[in-house]
């Protein structure tokens, strides 16, 4: 006695398995759709990142160029620079470069909009540098001196002024160390 499978059971394979290749591809095409929308999503925050942090590098550099005028070697922008010997060493404002800086400061945070970026901490520390060479121009505006340089009485803002540009220095490369995984 041979056995034969019923007649609608051979329907339903021919019918179910052209359905399972069917859904199989359907279902294959929408977990890659998905996977594609991800990585999209993924490059696209990735990108944005990458333009955030191009961005905060430069606004590091610009911020960076403003040190110049505060740096402890002497060299043509140099605003507080040393003079006399060892025994009578003495400092003084050049006023040129001092104007230099109160320029230059406002240029770099707000007309090209790097202050946007900093974080407050550094933009209250340079601002309060501006502050103290504004004071020596106006004390000297003052007092009538017309020159050139412009004698520091105080001399204890000198180092001062180095430990905030020490931590300026510190701050802008830990702003530059922190960039997301790009």
């Amino acid at each position: 006695m041979e056995t034969t499978s019923p007649h609608w059971l051979e329907y339903f394979k021919a019918f179910l398995q052209p359905s399972i290749t069917l859904l199989v591809g359907i279902l294959a095409y929408y977990l890659g759709y998905r996977n594609w929308l991800r990585q999209k999503r993924k490059e696209i925050t990735y990108g944005v990142e990458q333009a955030r942090f191009q961005s905060k590098l430069e606004a590091c550099k610009a911020v960076w160029s403003l040190l110049e005028y505060i740096s402890e070697k002497e060299h043509p922008n140099t605003i507080f620079v040393a003079r006399g010997d060892k025994e009578n060493k003495f400092y003084v404002v050049r006023r040129k470069q001092a104007e230099d800086f109160l320029n230059a400061l406002p240029e770099v945070f707000f007309r090209k909009g790097y202050g946007v970026l900093m974080p407050s901490e550094v933009q209250n520390r340079l601002f309060e540098l501006r502050s103290i060479v504004y004071r020596f121009l106006e004390a000297a505006k003052r007092a009538g001196e017309t020159g050139e340089e412009i004698r520091v009485k105080n001399e204890e803002i000198i180092p001062a002024i180095s430990k905030e540009r020490e931590w300026l220095i510190k701050k802008l490369r830990e702003e530059i160390k922190t960039n997301p995984d790009v």
